[in-house]
């Protein structure tokens, strides 16, 4: 940038930069750091976006009026008519004529306002740090009347162009005093619009406070002073729209006395608030939520900043998780209901805040990664956000003594519910709803989680102890069956076919890290005997898979299926206690214990037996949910508690036997 030899530099400007569209006809452009996604909480420095330091002045000319004076720009300036005189409205500096004739006229004949101006003009140099602060020229306000209040000090002759909307400008002067004891100048900072209409910065600053002091040596009559001395900040911003402003400082104090002042470096700042978006926790798994927070981050000046706001749209996949949104702003609106894909937030910073926040809980009812940047956002009056990722993830279950009952009692259309049952008592409850259902479900003991067949597209599917539903496509080999029979053996391989006879089976290979992992590692057909029914799920106990089918005569049968030769056959019919054969049932679901017993839910009762696939021997244990398109597994390695109950007798006393009846749970402790 060009600069008076020993002076301060010539800074008509405008910064424009990649968050910053404004662009300001005619002036030089030079770039300077905007705010920046990343220090939520923390004021960031605001952005000169135009810039008058009265420099520009011809060297040996006559003394200028504030009216008279053009930026390097071209940039033209005005006053009150009231206020351009009486001392009020001279390019002034130290450098010129200490006894000029009409200066000293316009201060009514004091040669000691005029220089006193001049000092003040040399006081701001000091302040500015200029190399030669003799030569700094700034615009004296060193009433010598009584302009009457609210004049205007200073005004662009012409609003400036500028292409963007929606940002938020304040702006700032430095500003010299003397006499503050008697009177202090009260600036207002004004934005005028495209209309001509002036919009109020905030209110008018004191701009003797707040101020330091420094030494000003004599000029001309005028001795050496102490001068306060600072930089004079609206305490409040305008969001900008239309397609120009103007600037205006006006005055509401209109004394005479006192009321002395000069004033240089005016500057029309962008103080847009940041925008910063952060998840916790960054990674939860499928179905919980995490917390994603907005935070808006005043400029470091701390002005208020009224009416912003902004939509954040949420990465594909992830919703809002409930309804309790919340804000810190003042008179802040969120606007995201429980489902919702997007976030909508309405709001102020107050003068003095430094930030505010907006927390809602958002969550994914599928595994991935989710990355919510600036193009998610849309915005009027703040600085777009950085990128903040979260991180969905499958939950594997516990194996624990619960059956797990995948129920579609209105087949495709759902609900499709995930029934946690205690086998014993029959007593059960909804872990959660799917998306979908699903059939010839498996419990793998390698990975702890369970995996079944999508009833829609016959995909095989993963799901979480959290409701995760993970689509692992057709496996290689299998054609895409809709298979509702299924389950694993101990070493991680899926077994799955379909309730029919003859049918095709599948061996698939689900050992985490195999690379064979999601194949087929071996097919065949299986059948049984005419007019029997294998059943419609199996479950492996005892090195083979075995379910509840019917033979010719409508008994139930325990069918065993051998997978080392691929045969299936009648194991027998089951017997009740009282050894008659076991009828009726219409098995959807089957279980298995780590003892090697099967259970059965009857669909139509909810009924659950126990059977003894050594010798079918067939008790009723519990009645469970009842209800058709069942599918049930649990974790084969989990023992069902139950109760022994032990009779040990003591001896023989008249008159009755001595004994002791002991309960002891299937852990052995009594």
């Amino acid at each position: 940038m060009s600069q008076r030899s020993g002076g301060k530099p010539v800074t008509a400007i405008v910064a424009v930069t990649g968050l910053l569209a404004f662009s300001f006809a005619g002036t030089a452009s030079v770039v300077q750091a905007a705010t920046v996604p990343g220090s939520p909480g923390t004021p960031q420095a605001s952005t000169v976006i135009y810039s008058e330091d009265f420099q520009n002045v011809p060297g040996p000319a006559p003394i200028q009026r504030l009216n008279q004076y053009v930026g390097v720009s071209g940039q033209t300036y005005t006053a009150a008519p009231s206020w351009l005189t009486d001392c009020n409205g001279w390019i002034a500096s130290s450098t010129q004529d200490t006894a000029a004739a009409a200066q000293i006229a316009d201060c009514n004949g004091s040669q000691g306002s005029w220089n006193s101006a001049q000092q003040l003009s040399q006081a701001l140099g000091i302040f500015a740090g200029a190399s030669d602060s003799a030569s700094n020229f700034a615009v004296s306000a060193y009433t010598a009347g009584n302009p009457g209040a609210g004049q205007v000090e200073f005004q662009t002759a012409t609003n400036i162009p500028f292409t963007e909307n929606g940002r938020f400008v304040a702006f700032r002067a430095d500003v010299a005093a003397v006499n503050c004891g008697v009177s202090a100048p009260l600036l207002q900072f004004q934005l005028i619009d495209g209309n001509g209409t002036a919009i109020p910065a905030g209110s008018p600053v004191n701009a003797c406070v707040g101020t330091s002091t420094v030494a000003a040596p004599a000029v001309g009559v005028a001795g050496a002073n102490s001068v306060n001395v600072g930089t004079t900040t609206s305490n409040g911003s305008v969001l900008v729209s239309g397609t120009s402003m103007g600037i205006r400082m006006i005055n509401n104090n209109g004394s005479g006395t006192g009321n002395d002042h000069a004033f240089d470096n005016i500057q029309v700042l962008d103080v847009t608030p940041q925008l910063d978006k952060s998840f916790s926790p960054a990674s939860v798994p499928v179905g919980a939520a995490s917390t994603l927070t907005l935070t808006l981050t005043n400029t470091d000046e701390l002005a208020a900043k009224n009416g912003w706001s902004f939509t954040d749209a949420l990465p594909a996949g992830l919703t809002i998780a409930d309804g309790t949104a919340a804000t810190t702003c003042p008179a802040g609106v969120v606007t995201a209901p429980a489902g919702a894909t997007s976030v909508a937030v309405t709001g102020n910073l107050d003068a003095g805040m430094a930030s505010c926040t907006v927390t809602v809980n958002v969550t994914a009812a599928a595994p991935g990664s989710f990355t919510n940047g600036p193009s998610n956002v849309t915005g009027v009056g703040i600085n777009p956000p950085g990128e903040s990722t979260v991180e969905f993830v499958e939950q594997p279950w516990a194996c624990d003594a619960s059956g797990y009952l995948f129920q579609s009692p209105a087949g495709l259309a759902g609900p499709h519910l995930v029934q946690q049952v205690d086998l014993v008592s029959g007593a059960y409850s909804t872990a959660f709803n799917l998306p979908r259902g699903v059939n010839a479900v498996g419990y793998n003991t390698l990975d702890d989680y369970f995996y079944g067949i999508d009833s829609e597209n016959g995909h095989l599917v993963r799901i979480g102890a959290n409701g995760s539903f993970t689509d692992l496509g057709v496996p290689t080999g299998t054609g895409g069956a809709g298979f509702n029979v299924g389950d694993f053996d101990a070493d991680g391989h899926y077994w799955v076919t379909i309730s029919a006879s003859p049918s095709e089976y599948f061996e698939i290979d689900m050992v985490p890290g195999s690379p064979t992992y999601g194949t087929v590692l071996s097919s065949g057909t299986k059948g049984l005997p005419g007019g029997l029914f294998p059943g419609a799920d199996w479950g492996f106990a005892n090195g083979a898979f075995y379910g509840v089918g019917t033979d010719a005569n409508g008994n139930n049968i325990l069918a065993k299926f051998d997978p080392a030769t691929g045969n299936q056959a009648n194991d027998g019919v089951l017997t009740d206690p009282s050894g008659a054969p076991v009828t009726g049932l219409l098995v959807g679901a089957v279980y298995v214990d780590a003892t090697g017993y099967l259970y059965a839910s009857d669909n139509p009762t909810g009924n659950i037996y126990r059977i003894n696939t050594t010798t079918g021997a067939t008790i009723l244990l519990s009645a469970g949910p009842a209800s058709g398109g069942n599918d049930g597994a649990r974790c084969a390695l989990a023992p069902i508690p139950t109760l022994t109950v032990s009779k040990t007798v003591e001896g023989r006393q008249a008159p009755a036997d001595q004994f002791t009846v002991g309960l002891e749970n299937a852990g052995g402790t009594v």
